[in-house]
């Protein structure tokens, strides 16, 4: 039994959208140009049939007081031999390449649990540690995940308290 052949590209204007293509097989199937994107980024590169690398998890912020510990976690499926690092967006800081921690700060740790998780332990966060932090893999052009920190500090309370004597 051989596979439908596939008909070439058509186009037609959609009363709710403009302009969309698709892409017909004579089975009936109908395929909508983000969606061929998408399957072709999940199951196909350049190397035959290969995966390409996709995060395992969303996008997160987190807000953590000053003093504290907070994780930095990228799971990554389909690495290959791609490269995974953990970068702070506004000094633009390697902290990390694959299982090896690049910071010489020794308030971050490093632990690879499963191949493909990355996390990125901060211990004593200060308001330094304030910003985004990106995962990012090696494939051309090159794909970003953040994390959105913020650090606190806990309020100061002081005894300016008068007493109806005082007044």
């Amino acid at each position: 039994h051989t596979l439908p052949r596939p008909t070439p590209p058509e186009s037609w204007i959609d009363e709710d959208q403009r302009m969309n293509l698709v892409f017909r097989v004579d089975v009936g199937l109908v395929l909508h140009p983000q969606m061929l994107a998408v399957f072709f980024a999940v199951f196909f590169t350049a190397d035959c049939g290969a995966k390409t690398p996709m995060f395992m998890s969303a996008t997160k912020k987190d807000t953590v007081l000053a003093g504290r510990s907070f994780v930095l976690d990228c799971a990554v499926s389909g690495l290959n031999n791609h490269r995974v690092s953990w970068i702070k967006s506004d000094t633009k800081a390697i902290l990390s390449l694959n299982n090896q921690l690049v910071t010489q700060n020794s308030r971050y740790h490093l632990s690879v649990q499963d191949p493909g998780t990355f996390q990125v332990t901060v211990s004593n966060v200060t308001l330094e540690d304030n910003g985004t932090y990106i995962c990012q893999v090696n494939t051309e052009p090159p794909i970003n995940q953040e994390t959105h920190n913020m650090v606190v500090t806990s309020p100061w309370f002081t005894n300016t308290s008068s007493s109806v004597n005082d007044v």
